[in-house]
């Protein structure tokens, strides 16, 4: 099968393999195609490359071909390009939108003309792809997974969506009147690192880690102001696991009022794994959350959560096991946040069996073979759902 994804953070996964969890299982789902011999090109939407394609190198080694995003459309296609671009720039209204419209259009084109993709797979939310897809002729099919916990636009542009959660699935089909029937959940993978380490025995545990940007919508303002309304909270040292636009202020903050607080930057997979290996908790207190791959891998290293309400209800009860505790940084303050991490550092789920209990859930839902096998098998219904009519 010839797959094009839509990918999205192409130059920070180059450099930084954190970029993000929806880069992560975008990278991981391309090594499990190649790995299992289909063919697959990268589209880095919203990225403006230019000129022939590049090649992405992937840490398994392997090699795929980058597509260029933008082309200027030749004599033959101008008109047509020209028409559907206008179409696309009154419904976007920003500055130089038709101009750009002309250029992704044709670019998109000539990536479908060049590659000849089976199966499109988009893991790219921003509005005005689905627009673009609309207006490029011949387009095979194309599957979307939806990322984010807000609802999304122009859902009804792909033959299928996929959700990351059950909880996500209700929210945006009961919002956006999507017919569930053309929706599905998928979970996410974890990388194999997570999967494999033996688990760290609470007596040699010792703090409390978050993972990931270091922004409002993650939430690590409340945690640091948690920090400093409880004072028994600062015994235990907190790991700030990222980097982002706050990152200046929160340590400003962080020193100010003395708080035992480690800022760890970016890490290497195997150097996340260690830090939450070995803490008492994860602790991300989101504004907003699809379905957070960092929840996943601190359960498959035995470590309880306290994060985004909705994903730790779900588990819990998937699991019908506890997995720590929700939290909803949309509706909760800095001091319920205290409460529940103080609560949770001394509850049940500390033990040695409870954490080899969400443990062994995490290691057996969250393989990256299950997950390829769902999207593969995804892409061979829509594709005879598409050729029944």
């Amino acid at each position: 099968m010839r797959i094009l994804q839509i990918h999205p953070f192409l130059r920070g996964d180059r450099i930084d393999p954190r970029a993000g969890g929806k880069s992560r299982a975008a990278l991981l789902l391309t090594e499990y195609l190649l790995d299992q011999g289909h063919e697959v090109a990268l589209y880095p939407f919203p990225e403006r490359l230019w000129l022939q394609p590049a090649m992405f190198g992937m840490r398994s080694g392997s090699r795929l071909p980058v597509l260029p995003t933008m082309a200027l459309p030749g004599a033959r296609h101008m008109l047509g390009a020209a028409r559907r671009a206008r179409r696309v720039a009154q419904q976007i209204r920003q500055d130089r939108g038709f101009l750009v419209s002309l250029l992704y259009i044709e670019g998109l084109r000539r990536a479908l003309a060049d590659f000849a993709p089976d199966i499109i797979h988009s893991h790219q939310r921003i509005s005005l792809l689905p627009l673009i897809l609309r207006e490029v002729p011949q387009r095979p099919a194309v599957v979307f997974t939806h990322h984010t916990g807000e609802p999304g636009q122009h859902l009804d542009t792909y033959e299928h969506v996929v959700f990351v959660s059950r909880a996500l699935q209700d929210m945006v089909c009961a919002s956006t009147g999507l017919g569930r029937e053309r929706t599905s959940v998928v979970y996410y993978p974890i990388d194999a690192a997570f999967l494999e380490a033996p688990l760290v025995p609470a007596a040699s545990r010792r703090g409390v880690a978050f993972v990931g940007g270091l922004t409002e919508a993650k939430g690590v303002d409340l945690l640091l102001s948690a920090y400093r309304l409880d004072p028994e909270l600062n015994e235990h040292p907190l790991h700030l696991c990222g980097a982002g636009e706050r990152e200046r202020e929160l340590r400003e903050y962080a020193e100010r009022h003395g708080l035992n607080v480690v800022f760890e930057g970016r890490l290497s997979v195997a150097e996340l794994r260690t830090v939450l290996a070995r803490s008492q908790a994860l602790v991300n207190p989101s504004r907003l959350e699809g379905f957070s791959i960092a929840l996943l891998e601190a359960l498959a290293c035995g470590t309880p959560v306290v994060g985004w309400a909705a994903q730790v209800r779900e588990l819990g009860q998937w699991w019908e096991t506890p997995v720590g505790a929700p939290f909803d940084g949309r509706t909760q303050t800095a001091g319920d946040l205290a409460d529940v991490i103080r609560g949770l550092l001394s509850g049940p789920s500390q033990s040695d069996a409870a954490r080899a209990t969400i443990a062994a859930h995490a290691r057996r839902n969250f393989t990256l073979e299950r997950y390829g096998e769902e999207n593969l098998r995804l892409y061979r219904q829509v594709l005879e759902r598409r050729a029944g009519g």
